[in-house]
């Protein structure tokens, strides 16, 4: 497949090899990819980022297909589909949350960004499930496509200033905070808690990466 400027020029400023990937990195990959997209909204777009880089999204009900697996997307190269037009495309599980969906669609774009060599994939298919969702590089690359770290950073530091506007206390509210950032961005307060933790921001208590994606799977209270 023919890949976007964009992303040929951030993989080849990586050589194509994505291997041992860490946190600077990912930050970088997101920044030149926005940059070269022009991208800067706050509430990320990822189905029109992903569309403008040459893949189709598609809610599809895996549940109702009688799926045996329980797939929450599915991402395929030159995959026949037959409601495609474009034999390159992304399907997400339709009876989804919205915050989880704009997830699932930013995992696979992580696979995309790290597994894909455009220069010699001819075929490719993914399918994810809950259980893909891990302490991994695609899972922290999915976070900081939908939040990006300057954004995140600026929105969070205006929270903390408002609060302390509105309330005359320096003392901040990490419920309030984190459910707020989660409206602003469209995640769970899960996501927001462990894009905190991999951005090393104390308003979280818990310390592991590990905890907040387990928890993760039930529904928070906030």
């Amino acid at each position: 497949m023919r890949a976007h400027k964009c992303i040929t020029e951030m993989k080849e400023s990586f050589g194509y090899n994505f291997e041992g990937i860490g946190q600077p990195e990912m930050e970088l990959m997101v920044k030149h990819i926005l940059e070269g997209l022009k991208e800067n909204r706050v509430k990320m777009p990822v189905v029109d980022i992903t569309n403008r880089l040459g893949f189709t999204v598609y809610q599809f009900p895996f549940v109702k297909e009688g799926c045996q697996k329980p797939i929450k997307a599915f991402f395929g190269i030159n995959a026949e589909f037959s409601m495609n037009e474009n034999s390159n495309y992304f399907l997400i599980e339709k009876y989804m949350s919205n915050e989880d969906k704009r997830f699932f669609i930013a995992f696979l774009l992580a696979h995309y960004l790290i597994d894909i060599d455009e220069r010699h994939t001819e075929f490719y298919k993914l399918e994810v499930t809950k259980q893909d969702i891990k302490n991994n590089p695609y899972t922290k690359l999915a976070l900081t496509i939908l939040m990006p770290e300057d954004i995140f950073r600026a929105q969070l530091e205006f929270l903390q200033a408002s609060y302390r506007v509105a309330h005359r206390e320096n003392e901040l509210n990490p419920k309030f905070i984190i459910y707020r950032l989660s409206r602003t961005f469209q995640v769970t307060p899960n996501m927001i808690r462990a894009r905190m933790i991999m951005l090393n921001i104390s308003l979280v208590q818990k310390k592991k990466m590990e905890d907040v994606l387990k928890d993760e799977e039930t529904p928070t209270d906030e």
